[in-house]
This record gives structure tokens, sequence and C-alpha cells, in this order.
């Protein structure tokens, strides 16, 4: 062993072992014989006070480690709530909800300072978007306007283009055009139609002696009253100054246009009329033949039954 220390392990003993020490005794330079000090002990009671305070660092660290952990989720938690709450306030604002809210007061300046930003910015979005959603409403508003004051205005020129504009019936080139379409149908399914023309006895007279805004009126009287004796399904059109046509489609029986000119002959004959007194009309019928080449043909037919009833002292049907 060594003159100043000794430590070491013996196996004095076979169930456990032992720590020994041995310290020289110091003695003369001359002498002869060193002697030792020789302490020897256990090993478990050598090394108990270092295994428990193993343990108490064991111990320590683990508790140290809880402690930490908890501190860790908390801080987390704490950190990570109000990013949550931007991602939530964010989706919010994604499906266009009104009450999104971001945090934005937080400890940490950068939180307070994303989520201040991303409110104003939210504001900002919804305040423009409540501005576009009120021009789009007035927008619409404006274009559902004028639409309807365009339909009205085709609506009005569409009557104009097809209605006389003093009394309200059909015109000259709207009767040409349902002329020709009785006249197609005619030649399709053999089913007749026929034709009044309607003139006002004396007329020129009423002008003459009244003036043409009574005139005016009369012919205004005139078209409700056999507009007011027709069929729904019966034409009526002003064909020209004083002179009305009528177009009966698909008559019923030969004698079927007489009975409708004789109840138009007779409604206007017992009508009163402001300041002119009665007034006649004269009336001439002209029917459908598959002999005819064009519709003059049936025109000229009415035309000629129209100054036979004049002839025969108006107030007829002929």
């Amino acid at each position: 062993m060594p003159q100043d220390r000794l430590t070491n392990e013996t196996g004095w003993s076979v169930d456990n072992g032992y720590v020994t020490s041995a310290v020289a005794v110091p003695s003369p330079s001359n002498a002869e014989q060193t002697w030792y000090i020789v302490i020897r002990q256990p090993l478990d009671i050598a090394l108990h006070p270092a295994r428990v305070l193993l343990y108490k660092l064991l111990l320590l660290g683990v508790i140290a480690a809880v402690l930490f952990g908890f501190v860790a989720y908390y801080l987390a938690a704490y950190l990570s709530r109000p990013i949550e709450q931007l991602a939530r306030s964010a989706k919010r604002v994604q499906n266009q909800e009104p009450d999104a809210q971001f945090p934005r007061e937080h400890f940490v300046l950068e939180i307070a300072q994303l989520g201040q930003s991303m409110q104003g910015m939210t504001q900002s979005l919804l305040g423009k978007e409540r501005e576009l959603q009120d021009t789009n409403a007035s927008l619409e508003a404006t274009v559902a306007q004028r639409t309807a004051a365009l339909t009205q205005a085709n609506a009005e020129l569409l009557n104009l283009a097809s209605h006389d504009g003093l009394t309200g019936a059909y015109n000259r080139r709207r009767f040409d055009e349902k002329l020709a379409e009785c006249n197609l149908l005619f030649r399709r399914s053999g089913r007749a139609f026929a034709l009044l023309l309607i003139d006002v006895d004396h007329f020129k007279r009423i002008n003459d002696t009244h003036g043409h805004a009574v005139g005016d009126d009369v012919l205004r009287q005139l078209a409700r009253l056999i507009q007011e004796t027709t069929r729904v399904t019966d034409f009526v059109a002003r064909y020209g100054g004083e002179e009305f046509a009528v177009l009966l489609p698909e008559i019923e029986a030969p004698n079927s246009p007489d009975v409708v000119a004789e109840k138009i002959r007779a409604a206007i004959a017992q009508a009163h009329f402001a300041v002119v007194g009665p007034v006649t009309v004269s009336i001439g019928i002209g029917i459908a033949d598959a002999a005819d080449g064009t519709t003059t043909e049936l025109i000229k037919r009415a035309d000629q039954q129209l100054y036979r009833a004049k002839s025969s002292g108006r107030n007829r049907v002929a």
C-alpha cells in the first residue's frame, strides 16, 4: 500500500463487501517499522449516504420535471389560446359572420399587435363589404327600375306600333297582318272567316258642324261600342278615317256575320252621343272564298256591300 493513504474494497465477508481505509502513522525516519491505522466498513453502510443523496436527487428531478411540465403546459396554453382565438375568428370572417372578435390585449406584445391589426382589418373588410352590398343593392334597384321602365316603354312602343292612337283599336298595319293570318288559317283548315267594314254615316257633317274634337270623341265611343259588342276572339281595327274593320275568325254558320253586324249596328243606333245626338253606321259583309287569289278580293267584296248598304239609305247591313 502507499505510504500516505490507501482505500480499497476487500472480500473478507462472503455475504457483503467492505470498504477499507488505511493511513500511515507518522514515525521517525529511522524507524524500522511503519504503523498504519486501518478502518473497514461494510459496503452498504459506507455507500448509504450516497444512495440517499442519489434518491433525493432523482426525486427532486422527477418533481422538477413534473413542475416544469405543468409550467410548460400552462405557458403553452396561455400562449396558444390567443392564437387559437385568432384562428377561430379568422374562420368566422371566412364564413362572413359579423361578430368575429380578435384578442387585442396580451402580455406578448406581438400577439396583441397581431390581434389589433386583424381586428382592424376585419372591421375594414366588413365595412367595405357593407358598402359593396349597399352599392350592389342600389345598382340592382336601379337596374330593376330601368328594366321596368324599358319593359313599359317597349310595351308602349309595341302598342303604338299595333294600335290606333286615337281610338285604341288596332291600326291598319296590324289589320293587314291579322287578315293574312286569318287567310292562312282558312287555307289550312277550310273554316271560313268574315270581314265587316263599318262606315259612320254623315261623319263629315259631324266634323263640319261640331268640329274635329267632337268627331274624335265620336270615333272613340264607336270603337268602344264595337269592341263591347263583339267577341274576345274577334279583331277590331280602325281601317281609316271614320271607317272600322272587324275580322270574325272561323265563323260557325253562314249567317253568323249578319247577326254580329246587326248587333253592332243596333248598339250604335241606340247609343247616346254627347253633343251630336244619334249616330248611325252602315256595314258591309265579306266572307272568305277559296277561289280568292288574294285577300284584296275579300276586301273588295266587303267594300261593295258597304256601298250597297249606304245606297240603300244608310244605317243598314248588307
